[in-house]
């Protein structure tokens, strides 16, 4: 159990540096979620496959406060399951 637990989260853990998706965890403001991860450095891409999430690419050190302070998880955006596109291979 232990294995696939740290497997789920090594394959959605985001990159150092790449794109990522924002998920708020909590329903709010899509706007203000585009203006924290800005601010932070992240260049946003698109919208995010989730109702309220973003994809952007950006660090990782510098999205992680600001996303925990508003309610927000960073996930990677580099799986190709579930018929999603793969962000490197644009």
């Amino acid at each position: 159990m232990l294995l696939i637990v740290l497997g789920s989260a090594t394959a959605l853990a985001p990159p150092a540096d790449g794109f990522m998706i924002v998920m708020p965890a909590i329903p709010g403001n899509s706007a203000a979620t585009d203006r924290w991860a800005a601010s932070a450095g992240a260049q946003i891409i698109a919208a995010g496959p989730y109702a309220g999430s973003i994809v952007v690419h950006g660090s990782r050190a510098a999205l992680l406060l600001p996303a925990l302070s508003h309610g927000a998880l960073l996930v990677t955006a580099r799986f190709t399951g579930c018929g999603t596109k793969d962000l490197e291979g644009r």
